[in-house]
């Protein structure tokens, strides 16, 4: 089982975490071709470590989103490649799980100048149904603070399909964000 999320970094107010699920039937939309097309580009990569202050810089970055969004913890270093593609340099991380409760199996981390996607291994069977898609998302995504205060993520909103290669269900989504308004339109914030 996979799960891909992508997301934009924009600062705003959060409410009670929502889970929005659309079934995704016929062609695959734009969102979920591109993430089995970086899952097939990972799944091909030649793993390695990390090798440069700049590639550290990176992977600590991303290390930082992640802790402020999701609940299992990431284990050690993770293996890394870095390539091109579309004209832009790309980082992508490995890590296998840390975490005893088999929230997942590997997370895999791609990450642009402009966006970064998390790549979840789920336990198969895990999305059988909408209410362990929303359950995926509950052990997956922070609780909100114990003081009563909004959790980081106001939500998900998320595409459900069969992957055409495997026949196995993927989905790709995204956390809704809130933006300042501004005088071009840049497109969604997901």
């Amino acid at each position: 089982m996979r799960l891909i999320l992508f997301m934009s970094m924009v600062a705003g107010g959060w409410a009670q975490p929502t889970v929005e699920i659309h079934h995704v039937t016929g062609r695959a939309s734009n969102r979920l071709t591109e993430a089995e097309r970086y899952l097939r580009t990972a799944r091909h990569a030649s793993w390695r470590g990390i090798e440069t202050p700049e590639e550290e810089d990176v992977v600590s970055a991303v290390t930082e989103l992640y802790r402020g969004l999701f609940r299992p913890e990431l284990g050690s270093a993770p293996k890394i490649v870095t390539l091109t593609d579309k004209g832009q340099d790309i980082l992508v991380a490995l890590w296998t799980a840390k975490d005893s409760q088999g929230w997942f199996s590997e997370l895999i981390v791609w990450d642009t100048p402009n966006q970064t996607s998390f790549i979840f291994r789920l336990p198969r069977g895990s999305w059988s149904n909408d209410a362990q898609i929303r359950s995926s998302f509950e052990r997956l995504l922070l609780p909100p603070p114990a003081d009563g205060g909004t959790p980081p993520a106001k939500g998900v909103t998320v595409n459900v399909a069969k992957d055409a290669y495997t026949g196995r269900w993927i989905g790709a989504g995204g956390f809704p964000n809130k933006s300042v308004p501004r005088q071009i339109d840049v497109g969604p914030l997901n």
